[in-house]
């Protein structure tokens, strides 16, 4: 698949999805280190004038851990796409044996520089 055809078959929205739920549990562990509850502030005369002055943001932060099953079910979906594509398309399936190919390059990747690195102490 060359990388016009690769691109095309992307769903960029997704990329802004997993951004926001990566941001969202981050949040959530930081809040859990230290228990700041997240306040907004909005100190203008309107605001002032109507009694709101803050939001209290810590309904969403206490749920940050929602956003991992989250990424579980947008991992699920992306995995899937490229055969319910085939299906609908009526093309062949994608290559199974490329995909775990690819797959295990990656993870070996970064776990023999992480061994590398545990290891020479750098």
């Amino acid at each position: 698949m060359d990388e016009k055809n690769r691109i095309e078959n992307r769903i960029g929205v997704l990329d802004g999805i997993r951004a926001i739920a990566i941001g969202m549990v981050v949040w959530f562990h930081f809040w859990q280190q230290t228990w700041l509850t997240p306040y907004l502030r909005i100190p203008t005369e309107y605001t002032k004038y109507i009694g709101i002055t803050e939001i209290n943001l810590a309904g969403w932060v206490r749920y940050g851990f929602i956003f991992v099953d989250m990424m579980i079910l947008l991992s699920a979906f992306c995995n899937f796409y490229p055969y319910a594509r085939s299906i609908v398309l009526g093309e062949d399936w994608p290559d199974t044996k490329r995909f775990y190919r690819k797959r295990a390059a990656r993870i070996f990747y970064v776990g023999d520089r992480s061994v590398f690195l545990y290891f020479t102490g750098t």
